[in-house]
């Protein structure tokens, strides 16, 4: 069960602990999710995961080791994507700053953008 608890607790950090129930609830995993049969909470897991409120019946203890190997490697993915999106948003973050620094940088006291003389105004 410690697994099963460990899955839960990665889904309320990666979803958010609101996100989750509201997910739950969509699914009809509730009451599977406070369930102290270990079928039952992996079906909840199965239900929320695979965002299926038909998935039935719970699967069997012989079926479970496999079932959570894949939870797991679906949790790691989610994780993993989640990780590249966070630093490509700190990459994009940081190019808009500097750029935006660069362009306030370059412009003059008199209001002007500097660079290249106005279409029809010469430069003095």
């Amino acid at each position: 069960m410690r697994e099963i608890a460990a899955i839960f607790r990665m889904l309320a950090d990666t979803m958010g602990t609101e996100r989750l129930v509201i997910q739950a609830g969509k699914m009809n995993a509730m009451t599977l999710m406070r369930s102290e049969h270990r079928r039952e909470r992996v079906l909840a897991l199965m239900r929320i995961l695979e965002e299926d409120p038909l998935l039935s019946p719970p699967p069997s203890e012989a079926e479970i080791p496999e079932i959570l190997n894949r939870m797991t490697e679906q949790l790691a993915g989610i994780l993993a994507r989640r990780d590249l999106e966070d630093r490509i948003e700190r990459k994009v973050t940081e190019k808009l700053e500097k750029d935006h620094e660069g362009v306030c940088g370059r412009h003059s006291s008199s209001g002007d953008l500097g660079g290249e003389p106005r279409h029809g105004v010469a430069a003095r």
